[in-house]
């Protein structure tokens, strides 16, 4: 179960945004088409759980 959403950052749509992102590269989907500083700078993005078989 992946969660994301506005309450992983300041509660603010831009944060929302970030968060869906983060858990869609982090599924394995394609990385975001641009390209900025800090990518997840508004979200807490915590360790990833390792991969079961």
């Amino acid at each position: 179960t992946w969660y994301c959403g506005s309450y992983f950052g300041a509660g603010f749509h831009e944060d929302a945004l970030q968060a869906g992102l983060a858990v869609a590269e982090a599924l394995g989907g394609r990385r975001r088409p641009w390209e900025v500083a800090n990518e997840s700078g508004r979200i807490h993005v915590g360790a990833t759980m390792p991969e079961v078989a």
